[in-house]
C-alpha cells in the first residue's frame, strides 16, 4: 500500500513539472507572451551616456535622431521630445519603447524610495 501511494504521489509530480516545462517553453509558437515581454525585446535602452537600440537581443548605438510611429524623438544622447513637445532626458537604465512609453530604470526608483525613508 505505501509503494502504491508513493508510486502515485511522484506520478503526480512528475506530471505537474512537465506541464510547467511545456508552458514555459519559449520554443511554443502557439504560447502567447505579456504585452510588456514582447515589447521589451525592442526598446531604446540609456546606457554609458549613449542610446542603444535593441532589437532581437542585439544592441547599436544611436548615431542619429530616431522618430518613433507615434511621432515621439530620440536623439542618440538621450534627449526625448515627443510629438506635443514635452523634453525628457534618459537617466542611466532609462528604456523607451517602440509605443513611446518610457519606463524609468528600477535602480533609481530603489533609490528614490530609501532616500524618502
Amino acid at each position: 500500500m505505501k509503494k502504491l501511494i508513493v508510486f502515485c504521489v511522484a506520478l503526480c509530480l512528475a506530471t505537474g513539472t512537465i506541464a510547467q516545462a511545456i508552458e514555459n517553453n519559449p520554443q511554443n509558437p502557439n504560447q502567447k507572451l505579456p504585452r510588456e515581454q514582447k515589447e521589451n525585446k525592442n526598446c531604446y535602452l540609456m546606457k554609458d551616456g549613449k542610446v542603444w537600440e535593441v532589437k532581437d537581443n542585439k544592441s547599436v548605438a544611436l548615431t542619429a535622431e530616431v522618430v518613433l510611429k507615434n511621432g515621439t524623438r530620440i536623439k542618440p544622447e538621450g534627449t526625448v521630445i515627443t510629438k506635443s513637445g514635452e523634453i525628457t532626458i534618459l537617466n542611466e537604465g532609462d528604456k523607451i519603447y517602440e509605443s513611446g512609453q518610457i519606463e524609468k530604470s528600477s535602480s533609481k526608483k530603489e533609490m528614490g524610495s530609501k532616500l524618502k525613508m
